[in-house]
């Protein structure tokens, strides 16, 4: 029980440490009163993203193990294959297991961290592959390992967030970097400038991305966060206040007539129901929604969806 306890909290710490490292990296900051909200969503795009990508790295691991299963370390590699495979089904079930419970039973940090601590595994796995079929590729293999390389730091930059990502991409760009150097096939400076080149490529497209990302769940939160707060307000506006009130729909319908705006137009409030401006303003004189009038401006300003104030217009209340 205790040795549970401190393995977890070992591994809170070092995600904690890994957060705080990137976060000198990553330009964006998520304030405290929405963390958890962030979290939240992450967990849920993160748990999608990996049962897509277990079903294809699985698929990889079995390729590469038919594919090298006559090499002189084949034993390990096996082994290696083996203990990844097991990786990405893990990666599966508990991806699978969140968004069948939309993310509602278990606590979103928690599942960061055990997506984290899989992730570091995973990588480390990959990185130690590809040093080790790199030592007895031939030429051709070679060139498939280069593939796989690629394929692997590219992964990193679909996940998000970014400790999450980078939690792969370090241990995999490592093994690359490596496996250059004590490879079967002669040194090849080409494929070490390539190398850097798309390190640097995807190690700034996974921050750049990630940025994005959580600027963008930021803002969607704030504007949820404005929208409850703008409702708030014209509840308790609309219940103090005499000005007439109401919403529209994308067709233009009207919607939530105030009991003010009901009571000066002489109608109940399910009687004001239709399209707007015709079902407010009545049957107006044709001199009225003539061209340039107060009127036919109001229609233009809707059918462009232009804000406009300060515009007086007639309405028919019992004749």
């Amino acid at each position: 029980m205790s040795g549970t306890a401190n393995s977890n909290g070992s591994g809170r710490r070092m995600l904690a440490w890994w957060e705080a490292f990137l976060g000198t990296i990553a330009a964006v900051h998520v304030p405290q009163d929405i963390a958890e909200r962030i979290y939240h969503d992450r967990s849920i795009v993160l748990a999608n993203m990996f049962r897509v990508i277990s079903v294809a790295g699985l698929n990889t691991m079995l390729l590469w193990a038919v594919y090298f299963r006559n090499a002189p370390n084949r034993v390990f590699l096996e082994l290696m294959f083996a203990a990844g495979g097991i990786n990405y089904v893990v990666l599966f079930y508990k991806s699978h297991l969140w968004v069948q419970s939309g993310a509602k039973l278990h606590d979103p940090a928690k599942h960061v961290r055990e997506m984290f601590n899989l992730l570091v595994c995973l990588g480390t796995i990959w990185g130690i592959l590809i040093i080790s079929m790199m030592r007895v590729a031939t030429a051709i293999q070679t060139g498939l390992v280069y593939a796989m390389i690629v394929a692997g730091m590219s992964t990193a930059v679909l996940v998000s967030p970014l400790s999450i990502a980078f939690a792969f991409w370090v241990p995999v760009t490592i093994g690359s970097s490596i496996s250059l150097f004590f490879g079967a096939q002669p040194f090849n400076p080409f494929a070490l400038v390539c190398l850097i080149s798309y390190t640097g490529i995807t190690g700034y497209a996974a921050i750049y991305l990630n940025n994005r990302l959580t600027e963008r769940a930021i803002s969607a939160i704030r504007v949820a966060e404005n929208a409850e707060l703008i409702k708030l307000l014209l509840r308790d506006f609309e219940e103090s206040a005499s000005d007439w009130l109401w919403e529209t729909d994308a067709n233009l319908e009207m919607q939530h007539v105030s009991v003010r705006l009901a009571q000066v137009a002489g109608k109940p409030v399910d009687a004001l129901a239709g399209k707007f401006p015709q079902a407010l303003f009545g049957d107006l004189p044709a001199s009225d929604v003539r061209g340039g009038s107060p009127l036919a401006r109001l229609n233009r300003y809707i059918s462009e969806r232009s804000p406009f104030r300060d515009l007086v217009v007639p309405v028919v209340i019992n004749g």
